[in-house]
C-alpha cells in the first residue's frame, strides 16, 4: 500500500469483486472521518462509544468486533492527549489494552474503513 501511494496517480478500492472507490491517494484519503487517530484493540466486553466519542480532540469513534473477545475501537481525530485519554477511559471501563497504533490516514486506512475487514 505505501508502494501504491507513492507510484499511483489513481487507486481502485475493490471489495467482494465491486469498485467501491476509484480516486487519487489524496483524494481517496479524504473519505476517512479524519486523516488522524488511534486504533485500540480491547479485551473485556464490548466497549461503549460514549466514553471515547468525549475524549479531548476525538470526531468520530467506530467499535468493531476483532475476533478472539476483542474489540477495536478507532477514534478519530487529533491532539497529542487522545491515546493516553483513550487508555485510560478503557481502563475506567474495565478493558485490558492488547494494540494501540496511531492512525496516519494511510491506504490501509481508508480501505479498512471502507470495507470494515482488515488486509490480508
Amino acid at each position: 500500500m505505501v508502494e501504491a501511494d507513492r507510484l499511483c496517480d489513481r487507486i481502485a478500492v475493490v471489495d467482494h469483486g465491486k469498485i467501491i472507490a476509484l480516486d487519487t491517494p489524496r483524494g481517496l484519503r479524504t473519505l476517512l472521518p479524519a486523516e488522524a487517530g488511534i486504533d485500540v484493540v480491547l479485551e473485556g466486553g464490548r466497549p461503549q462509544e460514549a466514553p471515547f466519542a468525549a475524549l479531548p480532540g476525538a470526531e468520530k469513534v467506530d467499535v468493531a468486533e476483532a475476533g478472539e473477545g476483542r474489540w477495536r475501537v478507532r477514534v478519530y481525530g487529533g491532539g497529542e492527549r487522545l491515546a493516553p485519554a483513550a487508555l485510560a477511559a478503557a481502563e475506567a471501563d474495565g478493558h485490558a489494552l492488547v494494540e494501540l497504533r496511531r492512525l496516519e490516514g494511510s491506504l490501509e486506512d481508508v480501505f479498512v474503513h471502507l470495507t470494515g475487514r482488515e488486509m490480508r
